[in-house]
């Protein structure tokens, strides 16, 4: 489960010193023993959809830095992200989603004319 890879990776992180991907693992692992500990269904497809939101959370925190001149915390939330985008699933591009129903239609053009 990406929560047992998170406390794993803290130690290190701690080790390095590196204070940007400490402090990005401490939330991720904030956010993911909030929902453990919540009482409801806990798996990887609830870790999964909490590191989506968090990925949207920060997307929308940079742009309204950017928006409003605050250039340091957009580079802060910024490297926070890329850290998040780790752990979170890969996002789906328009070719890439395009590419696959080219795919479908051609099974389906195949199994009509056999």
């Amino acid at each position: 489960m990406i929560l047992d890879n998170i406390n794993s990776l803290i130690p290190e992180a701690m080790k390095n010193q590196d204070k940007v991907r400490l402090n990005s693992l401490r939330g991720i692992k904030t956010e993911l023993t909030k929902a453990k500990t919540s009482g409801e269904a806990y798996n990887e497809d609830v870790e999964k959809k909490i590191l989506v939101k968090l990925v949207k959370q920060y997307t929308e925190a940079i742009k309204e830095f950017e928006a409003n001149d605050a250039k340091e915390l957009a580079e802060s939330y910024k490297s926070e992200l890329d850290i998040i985008k780790e752990f979170a699933p890969k996002e789906v591009t328009e070719d890439e989603n395009n590419e696959k129903l080219t795919d479908w239609k051609e099974i389906g053009t195949v199994e009509v004319n056999a």
